[in-house]
């Protein structure tokens, strides 16, 4: 919380925060399949666009591609038409999310002393995109709100409406302001985007890469059209269905875990006695070994390789990719768990059946290497991926 909040307190992090977790709790719940149908359009639409619809090989590079993916899908139910297609404010939205969280990281290595100096150089390209993207989206913004005046007329259904209405329901009338609304839009954006992208990355790597990759895409294939093929719109009952999926899904988060560390906290006063007996005083920073967890053989057989159907053919206990548990830190553990991992594990389902029904891929004998910048693990930007479009394939949007 601590490199969000330096890096983003003037952008009212805060404030979001909580909104953002009341609608993720809540929304997804009561009102996630009043636009289930126009997510999986523009996700499936997007992955036509980046992957492409020839029968012709062709090679593309994994990461950007999934990251051009989730920003035009998930922007369909954020702020809906036009923006959702706008190419330039799609891609301010795709570096934003990148870029913050690397620069709130350095500015954390950065003295505080010197913060005020070298934080708003560090921070300029993400500064720089946070405007433009306010910039973008405020007259959508303004149109809301000025719809929202009048009882009687149609609201849309997106997520932008849905935290105009809980921002209105506060009372507090700064919280309906467009700037404000927009700075709300852009870290909804960055949760989304970034946390679905290098997740996703991962799982197409996974299961494209290895000894076992043949049979498990077609086991995948197999499962996504027999629950699929069928129906039309893709909502949660249906997306719940793809056990393997889901499986694969759980599998890769925790063997391509995103870092080496989860769950940072700081000890407050008086400080904290382990079961160990070791004192820990107040003022330490402490994080759990979330690799060394997700790699140990006591919570996972053969913890060292790549099982997408582990959770499912009992190999290991049966969970689901959102359980939390104590040996799985992917999404987190205990009430600071992300809450919008329903959300994000529903869009990674959505992209994963569409791509293993509608395109064939080459797959690789060994699993690509990740980048590691201190105790974070990405994807590689130079991470290649071989895809064609399958001569059968049914449009599903």
């Amino acid at each position: 919380m601590r490199r969000t909040t330096v890096f983003t307190k003037r952008y009212h992090a805060l404030e979001f925060e909580r909104m953002n977790e009341e609608w993720m709790k809540e929304g997804y719940e009561k009102r996630f399949d009043d636009f289930a149908a126009e997510l999986q359009e523009e996700l499936c639409l997007a992955v036509d666009e980046q992957f492409g619809v020839s029968p012709e090989w062709r090679e593309v590079k994994l990461w950007p591609a999934v990251q051009r993916i989730f920003t035009r899908g998930l922007n369909r139910v954020l702020v809906g038409f036009p923006l959702c297609r706008d190419e330039s404010f799609l891609e301010t939205m795709r570096r934003f999310a990148i870029d913050m969280p690397f620069q709130g990281l350095f500015i954390t290595l950065v003295p505080e002393v010197l913060k005020p100096i070298f934080a708003p150089l560090i921070s300029w390209n993400a500064r720089r995109d946070t405007e433009a993207g306010i910039r973008y989206c405020t007259p959508t913004i303004q149109d809301y709100l000025e719809a929202n005046q009048t009882p009687t007329s149609e609201k849309p259904t997106n997520i932008l409406q849905w935290i105009i209405e809980a921002s209105a329901a506060t009372g507090d009338a700064s919280q309906l302001e467009a700037n404000r609304m927009g700075h709300r839009m852009m870290i909804l954006n960055f949760n989304l985007v970034q946390g679905g992208s290098i997740p996703f990355s991962t799982v197409l790597s996974d299961i494209c890469n290895g000894e076992h990759a043949a049979s498990t895409f077609s086991r995948l294939r197999d499962e996504a059209t027999s629950v699929l093929a069928s129906t039309k719109i893709w909502d949660r009952t249906t997306i719940s269905k793809l056990v393997l999926v889901d499986s694969a899904i759980r599998e890769s988060m925790r063997w391509s875990d995103f870092g080496l560390f989860a769950l940072p906290r700081r000890v407050n006063s008086p400080g904290i006695t382990l079961d160990s007996g070791i004192c820990v005083p107040p003022g330490v920073h402490i994080e759990v070994p979330m690799h060394s967890i997700h790699m140990d053989d006591r919570f996972y057989a053969d913890a060292g390789t790549f099982q997408p159907f582990r959770f499912t053919d009992g190999t290991s206990a049966s969970r689901s990719a959102v359980t939390l548990d104590e040996s799985f830190l992917g999404f987190g553990y205990g009430k600071n768990a992300c809450p919008g991992r329903f959300f994000g594990s529903h869009v990674m389902k959505v992209v994963l059946a569409y791509l293993v029904m509608n395109y064939d891929m080459e797959f690789g004998d060994e699993e690509p290497p990740m980048k590691t910048i201190w105790e974070y693990r990405i994807p590689r930007e130079s991470t290649t991926i071989k895809i064609r479009r399958r001569m059968q394939a049914r449009n599903y949007t």
